[in-house]
């Protein structure tokens, strides 16, 4: 028994290597308001703070200053993503890490993605089903800002997205 232990161990590993790209779109409708975990209220009361300011500024000057709300920081947009990626495995279980890549009309992004439990059944000898379990998180960036302005998006399994943004997080599900 212990002679047959060794072969297994000594047994050299295989697993094959396969190039896949994905594509798909990504709606991110990232919104914030006074309910927001982590920092609704904050960016509420800013927002007010900016208005107070600006109303002050204006009686002050005669002037008339554009007041802000919560959905000036809002995102909306709809990236085309591609993922092209490697997958690690053989049989019905694989390793998968990709490099998510997106274009919107307002924002760019660019990420990691890496989902370690992967199982597939082929159905026929060409498609397979799969599931995964893992992760990306990208960095946004608006392509009407300048270069410094950006976020982090990170998706999780379950299909919430936390963003986050000058320190700031917004959370979305779905």
């Amino acid at each position: 028994m212990f002679a047959l232990f060794l072969v297994a161990i000594a047994t050299p590993a295989h697993a094959d290597v396969r190039a896949a790209v994905r594509f798909g779109v990504l709606p991110l409708d990232l919104d914030a308001s006074s309910d927001t975990p982590f920092f609704g209220d904050d960016l509420s009361r800013a927002v007010t703070s900016y208005n107070m300011a600006a109303a002050a500024y204006d009686r002050e000057h005669g002037t008339s200053t554009a007041r802000a709300t919560t959905d000036d920081v809002a995102v909306h947009d709809t990236l085309l993503m591609i993922s092209p990626g490697l997958e690690l495995g053989s049989g019905t279980m694989f390793f998968r890490a990709e490099l998510p890549l997106g274009f919107g009309s307002e924002l760019r992004s660019v990420g990691l993605g890496l989902y370690p439990l992967n199982f597939q059944a082929h159905v026929t000898r060409k498609a397979a089903l799969y599931a995964s379990l893992g992760g990306q998180a990208s960095k946004l960036d608006r392509s009407d800002m300048a270069d410094d302005t950006g976020a982090l998006l990170v998706q999780l399994p379950d299909g919430t997205s936390t963003a986050l943004s000058a320190g700031e997080v917004t959370l979305r599900q779905g």
